[in-house]
């Protein structure tokens, strides 16, 4: 992931995709709040 997106993240922490998922399921159950920034700024995951 990190090879293909048009912006380098600065670290390989997302590499294996099931952390990306991992992350993306934490922020869609913390809040109202943070599951609103996550639609925002991640729609496609």
């Amino acid at each position: 992931m990190r090879d293909r997106a048009l912006m380098r993240p600065p670290t390989d922490y997302f590499d294996n995709t099931i952390e990306m998922f991992a992350e993306s399921i934490m922020s869609f159950r913390v809040s109202e709040k943070r599951r609103a920034e996550f639609a925002r700024t991640s729609p496609d995951l």
